[in-house]
């Protein structure tokens, strides 16, 4: 069948355009690429999706389906393969020696060292890059001086991609459920010999134990199996969590009613299209001032907000962002509310020392106020922190036998690219000599 025609208006250092590309390029789907700073193709843009302010913005057979997380839901409910015409991939039908969970650094990390060792190996990820895609400058990586997130990622994933590991991006991992393989076998057994009152019952008692989590002792007999988002299953007999972290947003009234019409969470995606108006920062640490810093740089007046009374990011951060006339800063204030009509047009922020609030005109607002795990799929199998951290030994593992966390999930101190590498190896180093024991 012939493949839909696919168009996305992106710009060069958009991360979610990069994400979006990597995955129809993992998908053998072929698109047309738009740039929107050339004007016309903003324009053009705006006029299709009926006006929308963010990138990516893609296009399936001239139907406007949204942005990059847009796409992964229509992946996970099935709607995507639909109209594509395409069959799913057949990786749950296999039983993998590792499932890394994660296509960031630690994940690839641990994809290379386990192929090395002559694993079968899955990635499962919803993008590629984890927040390091989404970093402009890096330069503390060992090698690579003045490099990017694009870039390094890159080559993370091309690297990967020289040995024999089936990466499948766009899937989201719910659950996680550790299985005696033998049993479940025998109860499908006996349902295909008894009669159909037999069967019945016999399948409402394997619903209360099927899939049952616990904290097992992990045999020749027993595997994992990861519930993806669209209720298929992987199989396998050790699983790596690298799945990073996610951006934590406000909860503030308004917010989630603006989002991709003023409210956003990357400066580096969206804001270009904000270039030379007033512009709200929320966050004081590297993340925000690194934003602030960008969007003075496109002629925007920056009302920065920080809800300590004292910027969080490092000095030379402060200092530049200090330094900046377009730059205003707003210590102890919290953003209250985001008011608008079609699109975001003033925030209203609540000065913590005096009680008084203030209303500031925006055409958007930029969430920058940090990260938060992403492991909602496996909280209540593993032991985690009060952060919501993966909870791991020295070694990597977690306190169940045969899942082992690496990266920004886990509750190691130091949440840097080099060190996620590190600890994406020495997991993968651990699941071999695992599977070597048992």
């Amino acid at each position: 069948m012939t493949q839909p025609k696919i168009e996305i208006y992106t710009l060069e250092w958009c991360p979610y355009c990069r994400k979006t590309k990597a995955f129809f390029k993992s998908k053998d789907l072929s698109y047309e690429e738009y740039d929107i700073a050339d004007e016309n193709n903003k324009q053009e843009m705006q006029e299709r999706s009926g006006g929308e302010q963010t990138v990516p913005q893609i296009f399936i057979d001239g139907e406007n389906i949204g942005g990059y997380d847009d796409l992964i839901k229509m992946k996970s409910s099935g709607e995507l393969q639909e109209i594509w015409g395409m069959s799913e991939s057949d990786f749950h039908e296999q039983l993998w020696d590792v499932t890394i969970i994660g296509a960031g650094p630690a994940g690839l990390a641990s994809a290379v060292y386990a192929a090395r060792k002559g694993l079968k190996v899955l990635v499962l990820a919803v993008a590629i890059g984890g927040q390091v895609i989404e970093t402009d400058m890096i330069d503390n990586y060992i090698g690579m001086p003045d490099t990017d997130g694009q870039t390094l990622i890159k080559s993370f994933w091309d690297h990967m991609d020289k040995y024999e590991v089936r990466a499948e991006l766009g899937e989201r991992v719910v659950d996680i459920v550790c299985v005696d393989e033998s049993w479940t076998e025998a109860v499908e057994q006996e349902k295909e010999n008894a009669g159909e009152e037999t069967k019945q019952k016999e399948k409402d008692n394997a619903a209360d134990h099927d899939l049952e989590k616990r904290e097992a002792d992990v045999s020749e007999k027993n595997i994992f199996k990861l519930k993806l988002a669209d209720d298929r299953t992987a199989r396998t007999k050790s699983v790596i969590v690298a799945s990073g972290t996610k951006k934590r947003e406000l909860g503030v009234p308004g917010e989630n009613q603006f989002k991709n019409r003023g409210v956003h969470y990357c400066a580096i995606c969206d804001g270009f299209l904000y270039a030379g108006e007033d512009v709200a920062v929320v966050g004081g640490g590297n993340s925000g001032l690194e934003a602030a810093l960008d969007l003075a740089k496109l002629d925007c007046q920056v009302s920065l907000i920080e809800t300590n009374d004292h910027l969080k990011g490092d000095k030379v951060l402060q200092e530049q962002g200090l330094s900046r006339d377009s730059i205003k800063i707003f210590c102890s204030s919290r953003v209250r509310e985001i008011l608008g009509d079609e699109q975001v047009r003033e925030i209203k922020i609540r000065d913590k020392d005096t009680g008084e609030f203030n209303t500031i005109s925006v055409a958007a607002v930029f969430v920058e106020i940090g990260l938060m795990p992403n492991a909602g799929f496996i909280y209540d199998l593993v032991a985690t922190n009060s952060r919501d951290e993966i909870i791991i030994d020295r070694k990597n593992k977690t306190d169940v036998k045969g899942i082992w966390a690496a990266g920004d999930v886990t509750d190691i101190e130091a949440k840097q690219i080099i060190i996620a590498t590190a600890e994406g190896a020495r997991a993968a180093l651990e699941v071999n000599k695992y599977l070597n024991e048992i």
